[in-house]
This record gives C-alpha cells, sequence and structure tokens, in this order.
C-alpha cells in the first residue's frame, strides 16, 4: 500500500467504526438515540475535511454494509440514505471553503431529498406509504385517548365530537403542510450536523467559516414579495376553491412564519445585546417566547417589521458598498 495512503485509511476505519458505533445506539438505545441518529454523520464530514470526497464515500458505505450485518438491511439503508450523505455534503463544503450559507443550503437540500428517498424506500419495499401509515397510528391512538375519556364519563358526547373534530382537522392540516415540515426537519438535520463537525474541527485546530452573530442575522427584502404572492395564492385557494394553490401557499407560508420568527429573535439579541440585559431577563423572555402564543406572535411580527422597515440598518451599509 502506497505510505500517503495509510493516514486516510486508519481514520476512515476509525471514523467508520464510530458512525457505526453511532447507528447502533440510535437504534439500540431509545433516549441517548434519538440525538444519536441525527449527528451520526460527524464522523463521515470529518473524514471529508481532511481527506476528501473518496473517502467520505467510501466510509458512508462502509458503515452502512457493517451496519447492515447488525441490523436490519432497511433500517441500515434508511439510516445511510437518510442522513449519511448531509456527512459527505457538509465534509465537502467545508473542504472546498464554501461559505457557511452554501454549506447549509447544500446540506438541506441532499438531506431533503434523502428523507424523500426514505419515504420512497418504504414505499416501493414495503408497499404502504410511510407518512399515511404515520398518521393512521397518530388517529388510533387519539381515537384510544377520546374511548378513554369516554370511559371516565367526566366529558359529555358533544365535547367528545368536538374533540374528535378537532383531532380530524389537525390530522389534515398536518398532512398538507407535511412537505413544509420535511423542509424544516431537512435545515434542522443539517444544522446540527454542520454546528457539531465545526465544533469538533475547532477542537482539533482546524478555522472554519462561521455564521455571522446571530443579533446581525437579517431576511432579504425581496422575500416580502414572496409573502405577497403567498398570500394571493392562499386568497385564490382558499376562497376561489383553488385545491392546489391553498395547499402550496400553506406550506410556504409556514416557512415565511418559521423565517420572519428566526428574524424577530434576531432582533431580540440586538436589542437585549444594545441595552445589556442581564442574562436571567434574556432568559424569562426567551422562556416565555417559547411557551406563551402571545409572545410569540409578538416576536413574529417585530420579525417582519424589522424586514419592512431595517430597523437594525443592516442592509444599508451593503447598499452603499
Amino acid at each position: 500500500m502506497n505510505h500517503t495512503n495509510i493516514k486516510p485509511v486508519a481514520e476512515g476505519g476509525l471514523l467508520s467504526a464510530l458512525a457505526v458505533m453511532m447507528i447502533l445506539i440510535s437504534v439500540y438505545i431509545p433516549l441517548l438515540g434519538i440525538a444519536t441518529a441525527i449527528i451520526w454523520p460527524v464522523p463521515i464530514a470529518l473524514l471529508g475535511v481532511r481527506h476528501g470526497l473518496k473517502w467520505s464515500i467510501m466510509a458512508t458505505v462502509t458503515s452502512g454494509v457493517i451496519a447492515a450485518m447488525a441490523l436490519q438491511p432497511l433500517t441500515a439503508l434508511q439510516m445511510v440514505v437518510a442522513f449519511g450523505s448531509i456527512g459527505v455534503v457538509i465534509g465537502q463544503a467545508i473542504r472546498l471553503d464554501c461559505s457557511p450559507l452554501k454549506t447549509m443550503l447544500a446540506a438541506s437540500a441532499i438531506s431533503f431529498l434523502g428523507i424523500l428517498a426514505v419515504l420512497l424506500l418504504g414505499f416501493v419495499i414495503m408497499g404502504v406509504n410511510p407518512l399515511s401509515l404515520q398518521m393512521d397510528m397518530i388517529n388510533e391512538t387519539f381515537t384510544q385517548v377520546i374511548d378513554m375519556y369516554r370511559s371516565t364519563g367526566a366529558f359529555s358526547e358533544a365535547e367528545l365530537a368536538n374533540m374528535s373534530n378537532l383531532t380530524n382537522n389537525s390530522l389534515e392540516y398536518l398532512k398538507v403542510i407535511m412537505p413544509g415540515l420535511m423542509t424544516l426537519s431537512a435545515v434542522f438535520y443539517a444544522l446540527i450536523n454542520f454546528m457539531a463537525t465545526k465544533a469538533v474541527l475547532r477542537k482539533l485546530g482546524r478555522q472554519v467559516r462561521s455564521f455571522p452573530p446571530f443579533r446581525h442575522w437579517y431576511l432579504p427584502r425581496k422575500i416580502l414579495y414572496i409573502a405577497a404572492v403567498t398570500a394571493v395564492m392562499y386568497y385564490w385557494g382558499n376562497y376561489r376553491s383553488v385545491a392546489p394553490l391553498d395547499d402550496i401557499s400553506m406550506n410556504i407560508g409556514l416557512l415565511l412564519i418559521v423565517l420572519f420568527f428566526v428574524q424577530g429573535l434576531s432582533l431580540f439579541y440586538y436589542l437585549a445585546d444594545k441595552y445589556n440585559l442581564s442574562r436571567l431577563t434574556k432568559g424569562i423572555i426567551l422562556f416565555l417566547t417559547f411557551t406563551n402564543a402571545f409572545f410569540m406572535e409578538m416576536v413574529f411580527f417585530a420579525g417582519l417589521w424589522d424586514v419592512v422597515f431595517d430597523y437594525r440598518k443592516l442592509r444599508t451599509p451593503r447598499v452603499s458598498d
């Protein structure tokens, strides 16, 4: 073997073993497994940063094969397809010194495609739509809960009927916004893996390009045009009975709500830093924001207001340049 390949092979074997161990933990240890299932691509990303795309792909395939020997092949394949590609993309992007935004966009896109591929695999191999299966399980759970309430006699039939209608409406809404939820999940998986990979690389002495401070995050004003078009689509879909437009607008609207909410949080951090709020005060406000619907709406509208009026003047220097 060429001497120059010894180090990549050794590190590849070690990191592949670590990835396999994390996959096994994600399956056999329920509580710890949830977090491990999300971040197991980190060893793949580290290998890609240090030794290149070829080695990260080889490690991903090797991890999948070894995991398939210990688990059901379908489970291992789903884990590799859903998450392994995220590590490959993040590793290559960091190696090429891409900006954090480009890295996140690429990783989110491949993560979304991975989720779709897992759903397609489930449909092809099992002959069942995994999403419909999940919805049926949720519906069955709510039905059992309502039957339990009925057996206690604490609720009238009218109240139980209202609960049932509310549950059915919620499930129908959940089906409609599933693409938006999948998109948010893909971004979340990509962000967690990017941040974890960056943290490990910094511990190893390698500097990685970072996002600007959260208080300086902002959305481009062009997003307001997207919001306006989405509102028109919602009107035609909801009030003119154009079903596809209604579904599309609800998914885009979900993403816009999250984006404006993040912008509002960024504005809050900017103001907290400007007025030197204590950690306790910031903690209380954040707790209320994530637990109280009124505070959530305030943060959302604050983000929308900041996009319109650019209170922090973050876009002004860029325009003048």
